[in-house]
């Protein structure tokens, strides 16, 4: 028995001409490829910094400028083994223009220190420089001095917070600190000082206050004029914890 092969001709081109018509049409689409990718790719980085770029504008990085501006406040808080709820708050902060010159100012609200253990019903007190709270002038150069003692704002107690407002409407920002076992209103003098007058308005509380915040809820007339005056509320939150407090957790609302 015996069989025969076919054998088929070469169909590989005989020159370099040839060649490439051969082969062209087939490699063309991976050419086609390869240079779309490429272009996506040059696209993709050109995006990728005008999206850095972009998010560089939108969301600016921040830089600890404090001590390089003059502010050198620590937040003193005692650390007793007893850890009192009060050791865990941190102190407020309020910016506000009290000498009316243009430029923000920052009053920081400071703790006392406290024995270990507390008794029940002490009031802490500042017993130093260390504890004092601290008011920051913003001088024209945008560096901030301590105007804390000329300003008469070194407090008492242990405070909390702190709220800004003109109560008087002569144009000056006053301050209204929070503070445990009572807290202080002290008026602007407009001079660069300020003046405790919180047993003359009757707005010093008791036990643990924590926020307070000024709104001007209504306006009236007054009787010697046709003028409407926009009268200050201010309001206050108290709170109550393990620390002998023996005030219930309301919402207080002062007038003054």
């Amino acid at each position: 028995m015996s069989s025969a092969f076919y054998v088929m001709p070469s169909l590989a081109p005989k020159t370099a001409t040839g060649y490439m018509r051969f082969h062209l049409p087939k490699l063309l689409p991976l050419f086609l490829a390869m240079f779309v990718s490429s272009a996506f790719s040059v696209i993709a980085q050109r995006d990728s910094v005008g999206t850095e770029e972009q998010a560089r504008k939108m969301f600016p990085k921040f830089i600890e400028t404090s001590s390089a501006l003059g502010i050198n406040f620590r937040n003193m808080a005692s650390h007793t083994s007893k850890k009192y709820l009060i050791e865990t708050m941190g102190a407020g902060v309020a910016l506000f223009d009290y000498d009316n010159d243009g430029r923000l100012d920052i009053f920081v609200v400071n703790g006392a220190p406290l024995p270990d253990p507390t008794p029940k019903g002490a009031i802490p007190l500042k017993t130093g420089p260390q504890y004092w709270n601290r008011l920051y002038h913003q001088k024209p150069d945008g560096t901030f001095e301590d105007a804390t003692e000329r300003a008469g704002l070194e407090g008492v107690g242990y405070g909390m917070g702190v709220a800004v407002g003109d109560y008087d409407n002569d144009g000056n920002e006053d301050l209204y600190v929070t503070a445990y076992g009572g807290n202080k209103l002290y008026h602007n003098n407009g001079d660069g000082t300020f003046m405790d007058v919180t047993e003359k308005a009757g707005v010093g509380g008791s036990g643990w206050s924590t926020s307070a915040a000024w709104g001007r809820w209504h306006s009236r007339t007054t009787h010697s004029s046709a003028r409407s005056v926009s009268i200050l509320q201010l309001s206050v939150l108290p709170r109550t914890n393990s620390f002998a407090i023996s005030s219930s957790p309301r919402l207080h609302l002062l007038r003054i």
